[in-house]
């Protein structure tokens, strides 16, 4: 799964970088909402996700699905947006930190 993958791609990071290096490893990561889960098993595979995070991360930055999609329709005034248009909005919040 992704949050497999995010693991094993992190944890492997970790230890070759090591403890002595100064690098900040961060993450942003969408988060599925509840309310709007499509599949059964995604909440509990965004839980294993974020327990590799929480361990091999410095900074983890995380956003909600349901509230991208909210902010799209209630201030770009769009019904169902488009993932393109859910991932600029990430990519803005990316380029301001």
């Amino acid at each position: 799964t992704g949050s497999g993958l995010t693991g094993l791609l992190l944890r492997t990071l970790k230890e070759y970088l090591g403890d002595d290096e100064k690098v900040i490893l961060q993450s942003f990561s969408t988060v599925p909402a509840p309310i709007s889960s499509d599949i059964v098993i995604e909440p509990y595979n965004a839980a294993l996700g974020l327990q590799d995070l929480h361990e091999y991360c410095h900074q983890s930055y995380l956003f909600d699905n349901q509230a991208l999609s909210n902010l799209c329709q209630r201030r770009l005034d769009l019904e169902a947006p488009l993932m393109r248009k859910l991932n600029n909005i990430v990519a803005f919040c990316m380029s301001g930190i």
